[in-house]
């Protein structure tokens, strides 16, 4: 092994366990917004995926080292299998299926790692796909699961499904290689689409987050449309002022009376400028019951009953003015 073979190693190894640490972080970053537990478990099968870069290392120069390739498999099992655990708790809690599931891979890879350290390093591509089986089990499940999942038509569940699939035919192809130069190839296309499928997963849960906004702003815009629709067809001319007496909204009776559009005066017109009595919105607290006069945009006054009510929300404060006229012949 030349020091320029034994730095490229070191380098891949560096730019490989950096990407998923990039990950990790933007995992890290999800769970800090939203608390939901299969980003946190995803975030640590990252960590663990990174940690099979050191006996993989190793292995550059002590490539007959049985307990090395071992080690390796076992970190890449836990890694795949946590993955798996992460996805079944995006709905929720594991079932008793899915305990039962993971327990059977477990078994199935405390067999042939046990077989793998009786019988010694693998000699044909038979016996790798023995050792390598319970990998490749999980890997199906990953894909399977994915598919289940996540929303149909969202770009973040192609690249799921495509890096997932490229993973497991990665795992499946590697024990048939016999060129080594090859075999570098494939091993290296599967530890960078590993980051990569998680990085999908956070982009699924982000666009998730991005259409239940998209979703209530809908539903914010839908329902202020209803409430100005009422209050257009209500009997009383409303009128709604913020906690300064700047007109926030009216509707169409105050409209008909007072002879202004909506877009000249709402969020420019002060409450108190459209009475000519001199009014204070300021002094005005809880609820209160007066007369006054009103001039319209034709410099028109008249005489008007009003009721006003001052509400709270969220910090927020509304004065809600109701006006009726009080005489059917304007002067």
């Amino acid at each position: 092994m030349t020091d320029f073979d034994l730095s490229y190693y070191l380098i891949s190894a560096s730019f490989i366990v950096a990407l998923n640490l990039v990950v990790f972080t933007s995992f890290r970053a999800s769970y800090s917004n939203n608390k939901k537990a299969y980003l946190a478990l995803a975030s640590w099968a990252l960590v663990v995926e990174a940690l099979r870069q050191l006996p993989d290392n190793f292995l550059v120069l002590y490539p007959d080292s049985n307990i090395l390739y071992v080690v390796s498999a076992l970190i890449q099992f836990v890694a795949s299998l946590t993955f798996l655990f992460a996805l079944n708790l995006i709905d929720g809690e594991c079932s008793n299926r899915n305990k039962a599931q993971a327990s059977g891979f477990i078994m199935v890879f405390v067999v042939c790692i046990t077989a793998q350290l009786l019988s010694g390093l693998p000699a044909t591509a038979l016996m790798w796909y023995v050792a390598g089986a319970p990998v490749i089990a999980v890997s199906m499940a990953i894909v399977w699961k994915i598919l289940r999942v996540t929303p149909k038509g969202s770009a973040s569940r192609n690249l799921l499904i495509l890096s997932s699939f490229s993973i497991l035919i990665a795992r499946i192809w590697m024990p048939a290689i016999e060129s080594l130069g090859f075999l570098d190839l494939i091993y290296y296309m599967e530890v960078l689409l590993f980051p990569i499928m998680l990085l999908a997963l956070n982009l699924d849960e982000v666009e998730k987050t991005y259409r239940k906004v998209s979703a209530l702003l809908d539903q914010k815009t839908q329902s202020e449309e209803d409430l100005q629709f009422i209050l257009d067809n209500s009997l009383d001319v409303t009128l709604i002022a913020d906690n300064v007496g700047l007109l926030l909204s009216w509707n169409q009776r105050a409209e008909d009376m007072i002879g202004y559009k909506k877009a000249q005066v709402l969020g420019k017109t002060h409450i108190d400028e459209l009475f000519f009595d001199n009014y204070w919105h300021k002094n005005a607290t809880g609820f209160s019951d007066f007369d006054s006069i009103i001039e319209n945009a034709e410099g028109i006054t008249f005489p008007v009953k009003v009721r006003m009510k001052t509400v709270h929300k969220e910090e927020q404060t509304y004065s809600i003015y109701v006006i009726s006229q009080l005489a059917t012949e304007k002067t």
